[in-house]
């Protein structure tokens, strides 16, 4: 009897199920791979949004007029100390508070986002009411886009602001 060339059937069953699972290991790696890329570029993005929105706030804050024309308040249905009121040296009403989740600028009757979207939480706090020599802007937290179940968020616990116009 001549012997025959090929594989039996047993042999390829083998190759295809080692081969589904390389496949499969191979997916999981790149789903993984893409999943941490996405999530840390959220989180950088994140992060950019609060820094820009707590320099822009501490540069204005620190040039603002004599200290008895510095408010911090809210907006109606928002939570206590989500709004700072302030006089720029340049005589412009400046005002940046917490509307729904985003954070807004007032410049003169004029509203701009600071960040448009995924704010949680902001507040300020004078170190005295009548007469200020600091505003400590706390727990400025902007959330991460979920990806599946997962959502995280960056916050900025406490930005100390010195005033300079005393």
């Amino acid at each position: 009897m001549e012997k025959q060339k090929g594989f039996t059937l047993i042999e390829l069953m083998i190759v295809v199920a080692l081969l589904g699972i390389l496949g499969y290991g191979i997916m999981k790696f790149f789903t993984n791979t893409f999943r941490t890329w996405w999530q840390t570029s959220q989180q950088i993005d994140a992060q950019q949004k609060a820094r820009v929105a707590m320099d822009e706030m501490t540069r204005f804050i620190r040039q603002a007029r004599p200290v008895a024309d510095i408010v911090v308040g809210e907006q109606a249905g928002e939570d206590p100390n989500t709004m700072i009121t302030f006089t720029h040296i340049d005589e412009r009403q400046i005002s940046y508070f917490q509307f729904g989740d985003s954070l807004r600028r007032v410049v003169d009757g004029v509203t701009t986002d600071v960040i448009p979207e995924d704010l949680v939480s902001i507040s300020f706090v004078l170190d005295n009411p009548i007469s200020p020599t600091q505003v400590d802007i706390l727990n400025l937290t902007v959330q991460t886009p979920a990806m599946g179940a997962q959502q995280g968020s960056i916050t900025f616990l406490r930005k100390r602001v010195f005033l300079r116009n005393r």
